[in-house]
């Protein structure tokens, strides 16, 4: 069975670096009870104004920018499906293995 590590903060903070300047900072709308016909309020993050259309870019770009692809060599390609991935480099990319924390 593979173990996947948890993210420490510094791990977060590297992710938030290599991402914040190529994705959308987008809007929270709250809303308050009665709009949209809903009896309690609701906040909402627009992630589908990313420029993939779904939260899923700041992984997808994470785990690119992560494994070396320069920002300039990714392709952002618009979808739908919550399931898919959204961005993938022009040029083939050799995956390499995590380096040890040991």
């Amino acid at each position: 069975m593979t173990t996947i590590p948890v993210p420490t903060s510094a791990d977060i903070a590297a992710a938030v670096e290599r991402c914040t300047p190529l994705l959308r900072r987008t809007p929270v709308l709250a809303t308050t009870p009665g709009d949209l016909g809903l009896s309690d309020s609701v906040t909402l993050k627009l992630e589908s104004l990313q420029h993939a259309g779904s939260f899923k870019a700041r992984g997808s770009l994470n785990t690119a920018l992560g494994l070396g692809v320069p920002a300039d060599g990714l392709r952002v390609r618009p979808s739908t499906s919550s399931a898919n991935s959204t961005t993938t480099p022009r040029q083939p990319v050799t995956p390499v293995p995590p380096r040890s924390t040991h």
